[in-house]
This record gives structure tokens, C-alpha cells and sequence, in this order.
């Protein structure tokens, strides 16, 4: 039974060093992709800390640690530094002494939120597994997420629509995309907007409301959470799980099937 299962997965890929495993265990044609889950109290503070998108003093953002391809792409030590285009987190950090970029390798978690909502576009690389928790976290800080994993794809995209709201690149091609944010910063701001506010429409879906056994369900029934997420008990990962499996369901239980008496109208 376990293999046939639908799993509910946040990783997607390959996490694991090993050369020998190559398979991840996600099959897209039947399981379903889940947000990691965020705290109450992170998703509250996001969207108050949140600038103004004219008012944002840099152009991208990204903190963490520079990471080199899965062992079952190509060997690790071939791949150590920005000279790598596939070592996006390596190359992404090499723009750090560009005046519009808000990126480090490592800055306390204070930082790092200050960084995601002073920033018009958070890059969202590859890591160490597919998914990251701060590609959920640029939602609630108001920053478009710019995705930089050529396979991974966004939770619930059967019924959002990711691509008014995210940009996906290619992992090889940083450079250009630097080039191409400018230019939409400088020629296009109405495209970050829309993108923006795309993502406002999107975050609650990426949600997971506390249970009872939380501190924070308390914060939850005070109303604290409804600035953040007004529609958040019609629209959260949880309801968003449910519509998928939904359409999972099968009537081949229901073997047999007709109108009227059938056979015993024989």
C-alpha cells in the first residue's frame, strides 16, 4: 500500500549527499507538494516590517550559504564557487558588494527579515533540498520571489496562479537575470506591482493555521491573524490539501450502476 499512497511532500527532490540514490521519492503524477509550515507570529511580523515598494532601498535579496549541485548532477568538488553557474547560491553571492543588493552569507534572523522586506525581488535558489522556507516567507514580506530551481515546483499551482506572482529562471543564467530585474525596475515598475499584489492573493494558501495545542491558537482566535490573512479560514494549506485530494477520489467502488429497477426489472 505505502508505495501506491499519496505522499504530501515538502521535498520534491533530493536532499540526501549520496551519489547513489538518484531518484527522489515525489512522483508528480500522484503526490502533492506542500508549503513548509511558518510561524503565527513570522507571518505577522513580515507584513508589518513590509516597505512600501517605491520606498524599498534595494533591488534583490538573498542570505545563506553557498551550496553546490546534488551529487547525482555532477561531482560536488567540480562545482565549488561562482565560477560554477550551477552553484547559484556561490554566484549569487559574489553580487555582494553591489550597492542594490541586500545579500550575505550569513546574518542574524532580525537581518534577514529586514532584508526580505526592504528588497523588491528575494531570490529563492536550490539549497541543500529543493524546497526553502524562505520562498514562503517573500509572500508575507511584500517581495517578489524570484525561484532559482530549474525542477522544483510551487505548492498548489493546479488551482493558483504561480506565474502572475513568481518568476522562475533558469539556475545557469544569474547574470542575465540581474540584468533583466533593472530593467524592469527601471522601465516597468508597474510589472513589480501586479506581481506584488499577485502575491498578497496567493500567501494565505501557503498558510497552516495552529492547532489547539499551540500557544498561537490563542493569537489566532483573538483576530490577530486577520490583518495578515482576512480569508484565512476559507483559504489555507489545509483547505488547499483537501481540494487537491479531492480530486483523487475514484467511484470504482461503486462497481455496478444504472437508472431505475435494472436487473430486477428483467
Amino acid at each position: 500500500w505505502i508505495p501506491n499512497a499519496i505522499f504530501l511532500m515538502t521535498e520534491t527532490e533530493l536532499w540526501n549527499p549520496y551519489h547513489n540514490i538518484t531518484m527522489p521519492s515525489f512522483t508528480p503524477h500522484k503526490d502533492i507538494v506542500i508549503p513548509g509550515k511558518l510561524g503565527l507570529e513570522d507571518m505577522k511580523s513580515l507584513s508589518k516590517l513590509a516597505m512600501p515598494i517605491e520606498e524599498r532601498p534595494f533591488l534583490g535579496h538573498f542570505v545563506g550559504w553557498p551550496r553546490p549541485p546534488h551529487a547525482s548532477v555532477m561531482r560536488p568538488e567540480d562545482c565549488m564557487n561562482s565560477s560554477c553557474p550551477l552553484n547559484v547560491r556561490s554566484v549569487l553571492l559574489a553580487m555582494k558588494e553591489e550597492a542594490d543588493m541586500h545579500v550575505d552569507v550569513d546574518v542574524p534572523y532580525k537581518e534577514s527579515f529586514l532584508g526580505l522586506t526592504s528588497s523588491q525581488f528575494c531570490f529563492v535558489p536550490r539549497g541543500k533540498s529543493a524546497w526553502s522556507s524562505r520562498f514562503f516567507q517573500t509572500f508575507y514580506a511584500g517581495c517578489v520571489p524570484v525561484l532559482l530551481n530549474d525542477l522544483y515546483e510551487p505548492p498548489f499551482g493546479e488551482f493558483t496562479s504561480i506565474s502572475k506572482a513568481v518568476i522562475k529562471w533558469p539556475m545557469a543564467s544569474v547574470k542575465e537575470l540581474v540584468a533583466y530585474l533593472r530593467k524592469i525596475q527601471a522601465e516597468y515598475p508597474e510589472v513589480i506591482y501586479a506581481m506584488q499584489e499577485a502575491g498578497e492573493e496567493l500567501r494565505c494558501w501557503y498558510a497552516w493555521p495552529p492547532s489547539f495545542a499551540e500557544w498561537s491558537w490563542i493569537e489566532l482566535n483573538k483576530g490577530n491573524f486577520n490583518s495578515t490573512c482576512a480569508n484565512w479560514h476559507t483559504r489555507n494549506a489545509f483547505v488547499a490539501v483537501t481540494k487537491l485530494l479531492s480530486t483523487k477520489v475514484t467511484t470504482s467502488r461503486h462497481r455496478f450502476y444504472w437508472p431505475g429497477d435494472g436487473l430486477h426489472a428483467v
